[in-house]
């Protein structure tokens, strides 16, 4: 199911936590967001599920921790056609 849905997309972007990054809730557990952020890493870059391995993957790219530089990589991606390939 995951894998067919995968076909659907273009990009998938993953945000890292970082401390200069987006602020967590005052609500939110401080362990669990970089728990979660490690278990991201591992699924969309390091691709331990074996999800972009095919030509029809979609590229998954890491924009910088830093809010101020996202948007210039963002764009960055598009604009090089990087969105249209296969994932390194």
């Amino acid at each position: 199911m995951v894998p067919d849905a995968m076909r659907h997309l273009d990009l998938i972007v993953f945000l890292p936590v970082a401390s200069r990054g987006i602020r967590p809730r005052s609500h939110e557990n401080p362990r669990f967001r970089k728990r979660v952020d490690a278990v991201m890493r591992r699924a969309l870059i390091d691709d331990d599920y074996d999800l972009f391995g095919e030509t029809t993957s979609p590229r998954v790219v890491e924009l910088s921790p830093c809010p101020e530089r996202r948007l210039a990589e963002l764009a960055r991606c598009v604009r090089s056609g990087q969105i249209s390939s296969m994932r390194p």
